[in-house]
């Protein structure tokens, strides 16, 4: 359950969610009824779970909201990590991958068939080429 968010495009699509449950918690006063259109089953899921580990009751609006905005705020901090492969990945690569660097890390992959092989990983500013076309290069000169 701790990997349910694995890459940014993942959060971003979440956060919109957790936005608008907030939007039509103002519109509405049974906010719990409110869950269930706007999630899926599995993001439902998710949800309560992070309700359940931060000790936060699923009881009111008040308190489906604060899980939201807890859960948002958790999502936003989150670390970045850009990873550019030469494939699209699999859900079960992007899990593997997503284990190795640990929780609280979200994966931007963008896929460039150019680098043959391997990945290019961006982190803080820091670059580092793990790529095929790059040791061909290398080994070339």
């Amino acid at each position: 359950m701790q990997n349910f968010i694995i890459t940014k495009n993942q959060s971003i699509e979440f956060v919109e969610k957790l936005d608008k449950l907030l939007l039509k918690s103002y519109t509405t006063k049974k906010s719990l009824e409110v869950l269930d259109e706007v999630f899926t089953e599995d993001e439902l899921e998710y949800f309560k779970y992070y309700a359940k580990n931060a000790s936060l009751v699923l009881s009111s609006k008040d308190s489906v909201n604060k899980v939201a905005e807890s859960l948002k705020n958790c999502i936003q901090e989150m670390i970045t990590i850009e990873l550019e492969l030469s494939f699209v990945p699999t859900v079960k690569t992007l899990s593997n991958i997503s284990e190795l660097v640990g929780e609280n890390t979200l994966l931007d992959i963008t896929v460039n068939p150019q680098i043959v092989g391997g990945a290019i990983i961006k982190q803080s500013g820091v670059v580092t080429d793990y790529s095929l076309a790059k040791q061909v290069n290398y080994e070339r000169f």
